[in-house]
Parts: C-alpha cells; sequence; structure tokens
C-alpha cells in the first residue's frame, strides 16, 4: 500500500506513462451475419503485421463465458463458426496472438442464427407471378 502526503497550497501533478503493450495491434470492425440456421460468418481487418494468429471466441451473452472456438492462421481475415443451434444469439471477440504476447480484444460483434421454419420471402414476386401465369 502506498500512501502520498501533500502540504496545503502544493500543486501535484501525476502522470503515467502509457508503455506499449507486447504483442501485435489489436483486429478492429468485428462483424457477425448469420446466414444459415446453423452457421455466422465472422469478418474483422487485420491491423497487425506480425501476428501468428487470431484467436476467437464465443459467449451466448456477450459479458462473460468466453470460449476459445479456434485458432486460426496468420492474416486471416474471416471465419465460418458452424455447428450452431438454430434461433439463438451468438457473441463473438477475437484478438491476434504472436510469441510476444496477445493484442487487446476487438469490439464484440454478434448475430442469431435463424431457424429451419423460417420462410424465405426473398422470392414471392416471381413465385406469384408465376402461380398466376400457370392459373390464370
Amino acid at each position: 500500500m502506498s500512501t502520498l502526503a501533500i502540504a496545503l497550497g502544493t500543486s501535484v501533478s501525476i502522470s503515467q506513462a502509457n508503455p506499449s503493450l507486447p504483442g501485435p495491434t489489436a483486429p478492429s470492425g468485428l462483424a457477425a451475419v448469420s446466414n444459415s440456421p446453423t452457421t455466422v460468418d465472422l469478418s474483422w481487418t487485420d491491423n497487425s503485421g506480425d501476428e501468428t494468429g487470431f484467436e476467437v471466441e464465443r459467449s451466448l451473452t456477450g459479458i462473460g463465458g468466453w470460449s476459445l472456438i479456434t485458432t486460426t492462421a496468420a492474416d486471416a481475415t474471416t471465419y465460418q463458426d458452424t455447428g450452431l443451434s438454430e434461433g439463438t444469439e451468438y457473441f463473438y471477440r477475437v484478438r491476434a496472438i504472436n510469441g510476444e504476447g496477445n493484442s487487446r480484444w476487438s469490439n464484440v460483434a454478434s448475430d442469431t442464427t435463424s431457424t429451419a421454419s423460417m420462410l424465405d420471402f426473398s422470392n414471392v414476386a416471381n413465385v406469384i407471378n408465376f402461380v398466376l401465369k400457370f392459373w390464370g
């Protein structure tokens, strides 16, 4: 425990050096997009030139319970998380790693997987036109 005594009328200026952290620069711009009931596609920006890979973690809350799901190769900027549960929101974060240490974590990104029972209405107009022409 440290104690600091200051005499009345004395001004004190305290500064703390902010040394560089060992290890690579953190990735940024993490995005998560689910295009199926069981997968989430991740992408991020690699801001480091000296990483040996990226650790990707997943959570169901985004505030705890993080689990390492993969370590990618150097220079990777995408990862597809597969074998997920339908209709579930997943949270992700990524950090660069090398022999000197780990970067800070990226931003947290999330998406919810769809459910197999959800209908894809992206082509409804074409289906309606086909039916009208066929039965019209």
